[in-house]
């Protein structure tokens, strides 16, 4: 018997399905399906289980040890409200106007490879390919929007965006800005015809992206992304200050290595993370707006000293410790003179991270939906590709 229909047999509610394909890093969708098990196989791996993709008692035991980890407290969660003396919150800073509800989750399976196939992708289309594209669109840093699988007038722009960078010579790639040759020519504008796919193709082969400016804001959201739990295999421990280790997205971690390599070795300073993932800390809005009234008068007054959500929840966030930098605004005008920040400011770009201007010590990195979810990168040509 297939995984698939034996995990359909088990009868496990539609919630239970969600959190275990959150956890291996599958979309939660609440359907079983081949993905959903390629996923649960490589977790059964890492857990050191029989990789059959069978979610039997056994398995299912060991999903409820790990996620008994997901209501305990990271001990961080109250670093995004404002400490006695400081400025509180203006309206940027926080994602406190974050649903409860869930992102719309992501199909897979042959629309991943949209470029190669024979068709056109324009305005009015919708479906998986559509979804792909967006997600591609994202990662090459030419639109911010979160996929719907629709093609709008704001996936028309990106696309047009994307044909007018791809006729540059400008493409950030390997940890650099570099200057390519042009081989991009002539397309419709605004839609992903044979000349277009082939364009992206190239991109997703290269690692291409591109981005306006060295340091530019493009901020995490949890009302894009989600939240993502302690359990989740997405995230894996870099090194932290205080000899300890923090818990991060493992895309994000993979280049946050290389940028602490390169600044020590560039100006000797090594970046340590002081705090990364953090646990989202209401159980909903309902408590948390009940909780500010009764201590600060009002929902209103109540966002500008106390969170709701922190792009920290996303796994794509980290606030440095070392180097000069702390997650303390009483110092930021003295973090911004620090060696460290100027070296972030010319650099961190290079390694997907981008600033948040107010708070020298805390950067993000950005990505698609479909690689926050999966933790998978979206430089790969098929979706088979590890």
């Amino acid at each position: 018997m297939s995984a698939v229909s034996y995990n359909k047999q088990q009868d496990y509610d539609v919630e239970t399905v969600k959190r275990i394909q959150r956890t291996v890093g599958a979309s939660a969708d609440g359907k079983w399906g081949k993905q959903t098990v390629k996923q649960i196989q490589a977790w059964q791996r890492a857990q050191g289980i029989a990789a059959d993709g069978k979610v039997g008692p056994g398995t299912f035991d060991h999903f409820k040890k790990v996620w008994v980890r997901d209501d305990e407290p990271s001990g961080e969660e109250e670093l995004d409200d404002v400490a006695e003396g400081e400025d509180p919150h203006d309206d940027d800073d926080d994602d406190d106007e974050a649903s409860d509800a869930p992102p719309r989750v992501l199909s897979v399976g042959q629309a991943f490879a949209y470029f190669d196939a024979d068709a056109d992708l324009r305005e009015g289309d919708s479906g998986d390919a559509v979804l792909a594209l967006q997600n591609d669109l994202f990662a090459f840093g030419v639109c911010d929007d979160s996929p719907s699988g629709k093609f709008d007038k704001a996936t028309t722009k990106a696309v047009v965006a994307f044909q007018t960078a791809a006729r540059a010579e400008d493409r950030i790639s390997a940890y650099a800005r570099k200057r390519v040759r042009v081989s991009f020519g002539q397309a419709q504008a605004g839609i992903v015809d044979a000349p277009t796919r082939a364009e992206i193709r190239v991109w997703k082969q290269a690692g291409f992206r591109c981005q306006s400016g060295d340091f530019v804001e493009r901020r995490v959201r949890v009302a894009r992304l989600g939240s993502v739990p302690r359990s989740s295999a997405v995230l894996v421990e870099v090194p932290g200050t205080g000899g300890k280790t923090r818990l991060l997205h493992r895309l994000a971690a993979v280049d946050l290595a290389q940028l602490v390599a390169a600044c020590k070795q560039d100006i000797g300073v090594e970046l340590l993370v002081q705090s990364g993932w953090r646990r989202h800390r209401w159980s909903s809005r309902k408590q948390y707006e009940q909780y500010v009234t009764k201590k600060y008068g009002s929902v209103k007054e109540g966002r500008k000293w106390l969170a709701y959500s922190s792009p920290h929840e996303t796994g794509l966030a980290v606030d440095f410790g070392t180097g000069g930098l702390e997650p303390k605004s009483k110092t930021a005008a003295k973090q911004k003179k620090t060696p460290a920040y100027a070296w972030l400011i010319a650099n961190a770009y290079r390694f997907g991270f981008t600033p948040y201007k107010r708070e020298p010590w805390h950067w993000e990195h950005p990505l698609s939906l479909r690689a926050w979810t999966t933790g998978l990168s979206d430089w790969r040509l098929s979706d088979e590709d590890e």
